[in-house]
């Protein structure tokens, strides 16, 4: 290893020495009884459809535009191919080589949000 890293030996045995010590932080997190976690999906999913309410503000002082979607077009173009997919196991191939109803949809969603 002292070969291999000639110049580094300092470095590689500072990161050795620390991986030793305990690490002693500790988290403090309120716990949350069950009654009230039943409460609050109670309150959440208690309506007709089953739904959880979403309560929107509004806003007329602002008027928001929706993003146009060449801008999407040009940011989507820029992706990097060869880059795993996220969560929602969409690779950027796709996006990039699925021509329009990719970008399409990304639009519609954006405009949803």
């Amino acid at each position: 290893m002292e070969k291999d890293l000639y110049g580094e030996q300092r470095r590689v045995w500072t990161i050795l020495k620390n991986r030793r010590k305990p690490i002693n932080e500790y988290l403090q997190v309120p716990s949350i009884e069950p009654q009230q976690w039943r409460t609050h999906f109670k309150k959440l999913y208690d309506n007709e459809n089953n739904e959880p309410e979403i309560s929107l503000v509004e806003n007329d002082d602002e008027i928001i535009t929706p993003i146009p979607i060449q801008l999407i077009q040009e940011m989507t173009g820029k992706l990097e191919n060869r880059k795993s997919p996220g969560v929602n196991n969409i690779s950027n191939e796709i996006i990039n080589y699925g021509g329009q109803p990719p970008i399409q949809e990304i639009y519609e969603r954006f405009k949803k949000i």
